[in-house]
């Protein structure tokens, strides 16, 4: 029966609230609280066959043992003898010189050592700390269970709790869905881990605490999505179908087939939760805008909203050209009555479209009857956040996310949760070429390369992790980090004296200061582009065909790949430079083996981790994604009797125990 720690009695309040620190809240989080490792003292062994570096249980004679206070804190040995070869080894004891009150007693006799065995020239075999000294006669061979530290909870306290707790846990399953995961019981299983006799005890108590939590995993993740079977349904296609013929080019298959079955779920009402992923320039943009036509002809409001005002503004100017139809466009820059009239439109329908920024997440944002959300850059937005925008429509709401490379939590949620499709658009424009990427120690290379693509007129992005030098040199505030006022200054000197123009742009500067460098960059009256990761999103310029990104090491992969998007926009052969000392570096080794956006998000899952799928969190290893992983094949049975759990209404027990 499951107990609030805190509520017992015969627990301090001291003990309780540091447990809760770690999570350890109830008895069912205690008596899971299994051990981290286990050494193997089930086998006795003589010296001679005794494993160097490793956790041993050895027999030998105890022939004699001294206390030693000379040098503080104490020092205790045991001197021992291995019968069958004469060697002599010892066992010492720094600063815990009370356990001779237990071992002396032992002299003259056969005893069995357990602990870590070591060898050196100088000191020969030794024990440092052993575990256990008992008697030949006396000892049972074992496992022992090292749990992990809890700052001001010893370990034996832990255990007496254990014994006092394991006694009173339940079967959390239903008999049908036990006998189906094949396992040993949950109490069973507990006891094996915690008092193992054998490796196999040991393994069969993983096995059942493992499907436990795949388990629990599989029904939330079904739970969470058991509305994706309802979906608002577009049945009229005509309006869509007329803007896709009316488009100056032919759309390419990729995007044919991602138009194809977002079509086909939304007019049998199966709600669209669609991950397009797609390289920058493969025509995501396209698909959104004809979907967003699509839940408008079938009565609904559409929006998209991008990660800044560049790429949102280019959106709604799009858009507009596109469709010519009346669409509201929000963001920061709006003055209070501007804003106020766009509201009072969106809010009584009489604007179908809008496309915005983070604006569109206001409170005060009310939608008519909204039927489909798209975020472009979906990496670019908080979980919450996207949340936040799909509780200001009804159930059934379909969703969009375009990325050309997806957050590893959205990756994660497409490989091992049940609620998103993942729809690749892998052809790219004709004649589009991929981005060649190469790594570089420093310019000595680069900038002659540089000067031979601009002299034959085309112009190059360079970013860097800083905006400015900093005063107080302390590596927590970006001491190091290579900033765009001395690679300003570097640039120039090179480039100054053949002609070229350099323009920067950051963060810090004001909008319309930005806006005007870029503007000037498009209009290529500036051939190099410095500037911080502000021009990571949202900046188009095909004439642009270098990419250099000093530093890389300092960027993350979705960073990485966002930036060399910058390039390969036109028909011309593009490159990207990545500046480093750290030639070995994964993720930079990642960006110049693929330009596939789907391939480098597998990369950025397994180096940082999938986020928390049940949580918020984006980042971080997510144990369930883990488990997973580790065990791929367990889990495809788990999923069918998570199934069964669900069109059945069993589990319910399980999903109580870990606080559902």
């Amino acid at each position: 029966m499951l107990k609030i720690l805190s509520e017992q009695a015969k627990l301090n309040k001291r003990t309780t609230n540091t447990l809760a620190k770690k999570g350890i809240i109830t008895t069912d989080d205690l008596v899971r609280f299994v051990p981290r490792r286990y050494k193997n003292y089930s086998k006795v062994v003589t010296l001679k066959d005794a494993i160097v570096g490793k956790e041993n249980a050895i027999q030998a004679h105890f022939m004699r043992s001294e206390l030693d206070f000379s040098k503080k804190p104490g020092r205790y040995t045991i001197y021992l003898m291995d019968e069958e070869s004469g060697t002599e080894f010892k066992a010492v004891w720094f600063g815990n010189t009370f356990v001779s009150r237990f071992y002396k007693v032992f002299e003259g006799q056969n005893v069995v050592v357990c602990g870590k065995l070591e060898h050196s020239d100088k000191f020969g075999y030794q024990m440092t700390a052993p575990d256990h000294v008992e008697l030949s006669g006396d000892f049972i061979p074992k496992y022992m269970t090292v749990y992990p530290n809890i700052k001001g909870v010893s370990e034996q306290n832990i255990k007496t709790m254990l014994y006092d707790y394991l006694k009173e846990v339940d079967e959390p399953l239903e008999d049908e869905i036990y006998n189906k995961l094949n396992c040993i019981g949950y109490q069973d299983a507990l006891y094996k881990l915690h008092y193992p006799k054998s490796e196999e005890d040991i393994i069969n108590g993983k096995k059942r605490l493992l499907a436990d939590d795949l388990l629990y995993f599989s029904i939330m993740q079904k739970k969470n999505s058991a509305a994706r079977q309802e979906g608002f349904k577009f049945v009229n296609q005509k309006k869509s179908i007329e803007f896709v013929n009316n488009l100056p080019f032919p759309l390419t298959q990729g995007q044919k087939n991602v138009l194809n079955k977002a079509f086909v779920n939304a007019k049998h009402g199966i709600r669209n939760n669609m991950l397009v992923q797609g390289d920058v320039g493969c025509g995501k943009t396209v698909v959104a805008f004809t979907m967003m036509v699509n839940a408008v002809e079938n009565g609904y409001q559409a929006c998209l909203i991008a990660p800044t005002k560049i790429l949102a503004s280019q959106h709604y100017e799009e858009f507009i050209s596109k469709t010519g139809e009346p669409t509201a466009f929000l963001h920061s820059d709006l003055k209070a009555s501007e804003r106020k009239a766009i509201l009072k439109q969106i809010r009584n329908g009489e604007v179908k479209y809008i496309i915005g920024t983070h604006s569109v997440f206001n409170k005060d944002v009310e939608f008519n009857n909204l039927g489909i959300i798209i975020t472009d850059e979906e990496h670019k937005f908080g979980v919450k956040q996207k949340e936040a925008l799909k509780e200001k429509a009804e159930n059934g709401v379909h969703v969009i996310a375009m990325s050309a490379t997806p957050i590893p939590r959205s990756l994660a949620g497409v490989y091992f949760g049940e609620d998103k499709d993942i729809c690749v658009i892998d052809t790219l424009p004709e004649g589009r070429v991929p981005v060649q990427t190469a790594i570089q120690i420093g310019h000595t290379n680069t900038f002659p390369f540089l000067y031979k693509q601009i002299s034959a007129g085309h112009q190059a992005y360079v970013v860097c992790p800083a905006i400015e030098s900093t005063v107080s040199g302390d590596e927590e505030e970006g001491s190091g980090l290579k900033n765009v006022e001395d690679v300003l200054k570097e640039y120039e000197a090179y480039f100054k004296p053949l002609g070229i123009k350099i323009g920067a742009v950051h963060g810090k500067m004001k909008k319309e200061d930005v806006a005007a460098t870029i503007e000037a960059f498009s209009n290529n009256e500036i051939q190099i582009l410095i500037s911080t990761t502000v021009i990571e999103v949202g900046v188009n310029v095909p004439n642009a065909t270098v990419m250099v990104i000093e530093q890389a090491e300092r960027f993350g992969l979705a960073s990485l790949h966002q930036l060399r998007g910058r390039v390969g926009r036109g028909k011309d052969k593009s490159y990207c430079i990545l500046i480093s000392d750290d030639k070995t570096n994964e993720r930079l080794i990642t960006m110049t083996k693929t330009t596939n956006g789907f391939e480098i998000a597998e990369a950025d899952l397994n180096l940082r981790g999938s986020g928390d799928l049940i949580g918020t969190r984006q980042s971080g290893n997510d144990k369930y994604i883990q488990m997973i992983i580790a065990n791929h094949d367990f889990y495809e049975k788990i999923k069918d009797i998570a199934d069964y759990c669900v069109k059945n209404n069993l589990g319910n027990d399980l999903l109580e125990l870990y606080g559902a």
